[in-house]
């Protein structure tokens, strides 16, 4: 939805005289390149486009019909299925167990596509490169009724208190950023004598 296909055709002139040609019949999700009458020279060719651009979920369909003034006349199906991703992720906050600095710790993001079509999912920004996803997964599809497993890694390398985000975009033109705050404490685990 709110996105474009468009389909390149090729029509041809196979008759010993020029024609002139004539589209007409389709109307919108359907656009094509060029309604006007267009003089075609024999055994030439014209290339044109159809742009399918749904503005709701559905499937369409319509007809182009073409006119020559010598051939007589043509019509080309054409249909579009008109799909929405929608994405939906679980939680919207890590907390990750307090961990000795030289450690790490793991949580998981449920990461669902319950609209039509696959989520993609990439692009990750870390408000602090102590927190880290899998190289794997930078890019990612979930398919259609599907759910996915995001893996974020906390990794730190020094003592302290983490407020932190994570930020990464989505094909859901209702989500297309989504961030996800992370909560983090690491300790230091020196130990020995103090004299």
């Amino acid at each position: 939805v709110d996105s474009t296909t468009v389909f390149n055709l090729q029509l041809k002139n196979t008759v010993g005289v020029p024609q002139t040609i004539f589209f007409g019949g389709l109307d919108a999700p359907f656009e094509l390149s060029s309604n006007l009458p267009v003089e075609l020279a024999s055994q030439d060719t014209m290339d044109f486009s159809i742009a399918f651009t749904p503005g709701a979920v559905g499937t369409f369909s319509d007809t182009l019909e073409v006119l020559g003034s010598i051939f007589g006349e043509a019509a080309l199906v054409v249909s579009g299925d008109g799909i929405q991703v929608n994405f939906e992720w679980s939680p919207d906050t890590l907390n990750f167990n307090t961990t000795p600095i030289g450690q790490t710790d793991t949580q998981i993001v449920e990461l669902s596509s319950v609209g039509d079509g696959a989520a993609v999912i990439g692009n990750f920004q870390f408000s602090n490169d102590i927190f880290s996803v899998d190289s794997a997964n930078t890019n990612f599809s979930v398919a259609e009724g599907e759910t996915g497993i995001l893996s974020i890694t906390f990794a730190p390398t020094g003592a302290g208190v983490f407020e932190e985000s994570v930020t990464f975009e989505t094909n859901d033109p209702n989500n297309q950023f989504v961030t996800i705050a992370l909560h983090a404490t690491s300790i230091s685990e020196v130990s020995g004598n103090v004299c």
